[in-house]
């Protein structure tokens, strides 16, 4: 997530979930935007109870963000036909068009006898979308099984397809693990996917990345880069069912399926900067496998590889008097808080963020073999302070004294 002018948003669908069963989790996604973080999820047929850091919260499918409540409330009804009648409906009434559809055909496919009913619900829903419904631009959650070269092909559509949706020209670019969809002239566009392939080499080289297969995503990363902030808005609201007009710029991930979707805010060195930190997070998100990474460790990384490659931008010369005036006056901020709280804990926490760039960047300087071990550890399910314990030979808040001896040596 971006603070400051860009701020980002990460939409995830980062729960496994079954029926009735507490699962480990990070985040959730709220229909207004709002990025919740939670340490446990149950599901129940009217949504899902969170329990976060100091309390629990019920948020039933509209309160969640509509892609999110897709994928939880699929993985809670089941594969059978009344639950694919039931998601189609659920998917209609939140503007997920093509997945609608896409649970009926499942089924009738079930379910042959019933092909009059879902007949009817067909021409219900075709009416629907006449009427104004959304038309969601993306990876069907059920395609990861899918042949290679089918969900590259479907990848390589989704440009038509925007430019259909926006009225605007979209041309498409491919190189080894992206393809990318912009608005961007000729000019502007020759660079994007030299830009993308150097971000995907600096994570890979960072954390002893061997082989492209060491990132969870199904087909390539899908790059959506938009000349202009009113395409974005228009393609966040109209596309993925989501409010971008707070957002600089957000990753998506959609089942096994990533995307990254990044308007020109400014200046192209302003892009290239919302792009680095936006990308960081998808990498991490998919490093190994999916998810397992708490919010200040997500943030930390995003921002240290973001100021590492803008060292004069506004956001770190922020963090970096933040740091520096706690450190003077009243000593900085305890591990155990940025760690038990998982600051930053909203986008206008900018003590959290810049905590979170200090000690990852930390981690990141002086102990970086045992940073890879530790996100390695928490990837494979491994709790936070067993995977520190791994990694450091110590607890992470033993890591304080170090960690201040840094930050007295480097401002």
């Amino acid at each position: 997530m971006k603070t400051h002018l860009a701020i980002g948003v990460v939409l995830l669908d980062l729960l496994v979930c079954v029926p009735c069963h507490a699962e480990q989790a990070h985040r959730l996604i709220l229909a207004d935007g709002r990025i919740v973080t939670v340490d446990k999820v149950t599901l129940a047929p009217e949504g899902i109870l969170a329990r976060l850091h100091d309390r629990e919260e019920f948020y039933t499918w509209t309160d969640l963000e509509p892609y999110t409540a897709y994928h939880h409330l699929g993985r809670q009804l089941g594969k059978g036909p009344e639950a694919h009648l039931k998601l189609a409906e659920h998917c209609i009434g939140r503007g997920l068009v093509r997945e609608a559809f896409s649970e009926l055909d499942r089924a009738q496919a079930l379910l042959p006898e019933a092909k009059a009913r879902i007949d009817k619900l067909r021409k219900q829903y075709e009416t629907s979308v006449r009427s104004g419904a959304r038309v969601i631009i993306g990876p069907d959650l059920h395609a990861d099984d899918k042949p290679l070269e089918e969900v590259l092909a479907e990848q390589r559509t989704r440009g038509e397809v925007t430019g259909k949706l926006l009225g605007v020209t979209v041309a498409t670019l491919e190189s080894k693990h992206f393809i990318i969809h912009t608005t961007f002239d000729e000019a502007d566009r020759d660079s994007l996917t030299a830009l993308a392939e150097r971000l995907h080499q600096r994570f890979s080289r960072t954390f002893a990345v061997k082989s492209s297969k060491e990132f969870a995503w199904t087909g390539k990363v899908v790059i959506y880069a938009f000349a202009r902030r009113e395409q974005f808005t228009d393609f966040s609201e109209r596309a993925h069912s989501f409010r971008g007009t707070a957002a600089g710029a957000y990753f998506r991930a959609a089942g096994k399926q990533a995307e990254l979707v990044v308007p020109r805010n400014g200046t192209r060195e302003h892009f290239e900067q919302d792009l680095t930190h936006e990308a960081t997070h998808l990498f991490l998100h998919f490093y190994r496998r999916t998810g397992r990474i708490p919010n200040w460790l997500h943030e930390g990384l995003a921002q240290s590889v973001e100021f590492k490659a803008f060292p004069k931008c506004p956001a770190r010369t922020d963090a970096v008097t933040r740091i520096s005036q706690d450190l003077s006056r009243k000593g900085l901020m305890k591990l155990r808080d940025l760690i038990d709280q998982d600051r930053p804990t909203a986008a206008s926490d900018l003590v959290g963020y810049a905590y979170a760039w200090s000690f990852v960047d930390y981690l990141l300087e002086k102990r970086r073999t045992q940073l890879i071990r530790f996100i390695r550890e928490l990837k494979d399910g491994t709790d936070l302070d067993k995977a520190a314990g791994k990694a450091f030979g110590v607890g992470l808040t033993e890591l304080e004294p170090s960690w201040i001896a840094h930050v007295r040596k480097t401002n």
